[in-house]
């Protein structure tokens, strides 16, 4: 008796079909017939019966079926714990950079979580603005560069130089901080020629640029009330109505600036409509031609993870 049988019969079971097993588990249907009835012959049972409704278990089948489950679960556990002890088990430096504000959306959970998996792996965090992040990533100074990304159309921006990547972990939610005192406040959701007719405050100047491309593709030209980099007197603007200030949010969170905003009664954020031409998302960065360590494969594996269980919380949510 070998897994791989034990497997396919799992598989044919819960298809209550050899064609529809063979289709998922990409094995052809003579190889899955061959393997079951290798294992009849040499338990000396039937395991599945045909009918007009396709193969059922039989009594004796049906309990092999439950007997390979079991087993699955036991080998699904045991190879959990064993990669388990494997991270534990590692050890090295990882290195990234981060927005000053995208990072407040992704690294509170993203840490707790590694340094429960990789207790022995010494992380290095630089901060910085978008421009910043991408030009450590290109230098070589940092592995890993988390950044926020835009889909205007079938084109992302910012365009990436040739020698990057980017890997999207998280689609976001387009927002705009809008002062109380603006009408704007009382809407559930923002129409794009509503936002354009707004003077805009920005407060990174690769967000000026894609913002000027979203404004372009709209067929708006932003008013720009003022950049800075000084988060905090935008906020104070925004409260007294001088502009709008947008942002993105993921998974019904307060958004990347909602820091400064807590302390800004005067504000509301108000979400953006939805437009499939244009999208907004986390991910990371990395130079194509980086030799990959272990670890670092290890890294990249959980930030995909990470996304994917937020992402299903925000489904079941």
């Amino acid at each position: 008796m070998r897994l791989e049988q034990l497997s396919y019969v799992q598989t044919v079971a819960q298809c209550g079909s050899m064609n529809l097993a063979s289709e998922q588990l990409h094995v052809s249907q003579q190889a899955i017939s061959k393997a079951i009835r290798q294992l009849e012959n040499e338990l000396g049972i039937a395991i599945f019966v045909r009918t007009n409704k396709g193969v059922v278990l039989t009594p004796q089948g049906q309990r092999l079926y439950d007997f390979a489950r079991r087993q699955a679960a036991k080998l699904e556990a045991l190879q959990a714990r064993l990669a388990e002890e494997q991270q534990r088990l590692m050890t090295g430096e990882v290195t990234l950079a981060t927005m000053n504000t995208g990072a407040n959306m992704i690294l509170p959970q993203m840490l707790c979580e590694f340094y429960r998996h990789y207790s022995g792996v010494r992380l290095t965090i630089n901060d910085g603005m978008m421009g910043e992040v991408i030009d450590q990533v290109l230098g070589g100074q940092v592995q890993l560069g988390i950044i926020t990304y835009t889909l205007l159309g079938d084109t992302y921006y910012p365009q990436l130089p040739e020698a990057l990547e980017f890997v999207p972990l998280l689609k976001g939610e387009n927002i705009f901080w809008v002062s109380r005192l603006s009408k704007l406040a009382e809407r559930k959701v923002l129409d794009f020629a509503e936002v354009a007719a707004q003077p805009i405050l920005f407060y990174d100047l690769m967000d000026h640029i894609v913002l000027q491309r979203t404004y372009g593709y709209f067929g708006f030209q932003p008013q720009i009330a003022l950049e800075s980099k000084n988060l905090y007197l935008l906020g104070q603007l925004t409260a007294e109505n001088y502009g709008v200030l947008p942002d993105m949010r993921l998974n019904g969170d307060e958004g990347m600036y909602a820091y400064v905003f807590r302390n800004q009664p005067a504000t509301v954020a108000v979400p953006l409509k939805e437009y499939p031409t244009y999208q907004s998302y986390v991910g990371y960065i990395r130079r194509r031609d980086q030799e990959e360590s272990t670890l670092l494969r290890h890294v990249r594996d959980f930030l995909g993870r990470l996304s994917q269980s937020r992402a299903c919380r925000k489904e079941e949510g």
